[in-house]
């Protein structure tokens, strides 16, 4: 590992050391800080005062070398990687916002981002919102754009899901740390399984074990926004974390994008207000791709991509389009049973229905 980088993992488990700390310890060099076991340095990094001497009074009393071995042994067996802008695998455009992480923690890959496109929204999202995120979302990851969001409960779920649903990396960045002991929000722990195993990644700034607060969120949110070439806002209020994701995105010229919403929902007050301040309207995946300049055209996917009970509604609609009664002949699966799948696919877009319920894939599937 890193030597430099462990030491400012080390730094950063220390009380009082946030991101400006960090920083600035990076530019000094952390591995030389960590063995000098000056007072008067950590004065110069945090200023004088109670919190330097507080950081200062921890790291005296440990056996400096001892801890290193010891935090170094903790992220390897936990899988956890630290890279700074000096890695290849660091996102370029997020090197180039006006604050940058002064390392990331990594767990799995973060896939290339040239492309990449974040997704924000409510927790509190409506029927319409969940629709139209699963379909646009799942539709543009297609064409292999990765999805960046921040995990949370609602349309940052729902998107990531969308992403991994449509075979393309997706990468979620934490408003704390990535232990298991404060993952936030601890209910997505499958989710973030299910991202790191199909080639996608989950990052934070923050030291493993490092709860999330109040103030981690709008850090966080710089982030998602830095990372990307775009921002797609779906469902937001006026007042919200997403509009100040929005904020940062605006800040570090990134492209906005807005997909309307009903003037009588809440929900769609900060939509709606973006495409009055000239964010570009969405209705489908090919608005974005004509932003971005991607040729659109679909990677094929393969029939054994998807689950087991999906795979045999593919089989059966690749030779031609059926109704429900049809396909439950076809794949010997009962109506309720044919119902709740072809449900979720007709969310994610696999597949369509005509108005008098006959089916047909969306996509070439081989």
């Amino acid at each position: 590992m890193n030597s430099e980088l462990l030491a400012l993992h080390a730094f950063a488990t220390l009380p009082g050391i946030g991101a400006k700390s960090l920083a600035k310890i990076r530019t000094r060099g952390a591995e030389k800080l960590w063995r000098s076991g000056r007072l008067q340095d950590f004065e110069q990094v945090m200023g004088a005062g109670k919190r330097a001497y507080a950081a200062y009074e921890q790291y005296t009393n440990l056996d400096r070398e001892d801890y290193l071995k010891r935090e170094e042994e903790y992220l390897n067996t936990n899988g956890i990687r630290l890279i700074d802008a000096s890695s290849s695998e660091f996102p370029q455009r997020l090197a180039q916002i006006s604050v940058p992480p002064a390392m990331l923690y990594v767990k799995g890959r973060i896939p290339d981002l040239d492309h990449g496109l974040s997704v924000v929204g409510t927790r509190k999202f409506t029927g319409y919102g969940e629709r139209v995120c699963r379909s646009v979302v799942y539709d543009i990851a297609r064409y292999g754009v990765p999805i960046i969001s921040g995990l949370a409960l609602g349309i940052d779920s729902i998107a990531h899901k969308a992403c991994l649903e449509a075979g393309t990396p997706t990468v979620a960045v934490l408003g704390g740390g990535l232990d298991d002991s404060v993952l936030y929000p601890k209910s997505n722990r499958e989710l973030v399984n299910r991202i790191i195993e199909t080639g996608g990644a989950v990052v934070s700034e923050f030291h493993p074990k490092m709860q999330p607060r109040r103030e981690t969120f709008p850090m966080r949110n710089r982030i998602v926004a830095g990372m990307s070439r775009g921002i797609l806002v779906i469902e937001a209020p006026r007042k919200s974390g997403t509009m100040i994701t929005v904020e940062r995105a605006l800040e570090e010229n990134r492209d906005v994008f807005a997909i309307p919403g009903n003037i009588d929902q809440k929900t769609a007050e900060g939509t709606n207000y973006l495409i009055k301040q000239g964010a570009t309207v969405v209705t489908e995946a090919q608005d974005i791709l004509d932003c971005f300049g991607l040729d659109a055209t679909l990677k094929e996917e393969s029939v054994a991509s998807f689950p087991p009970g999906q795979q045999v509604v593919i089989t059966a609609l690749s030779t031609q389009s059926m109704n429900l009664e049809q396909l439950a002949s076809s794949t010997g699966q009962s109506v309720a049973t044919l119902m709740t799948t072809l449900s979720l696919m007709e969310l994610t877009g696999i597949v369509i229905v005509d108005g008098h319920g006959v089916y047909q894939l969306r996509g070439k599937i081989t």
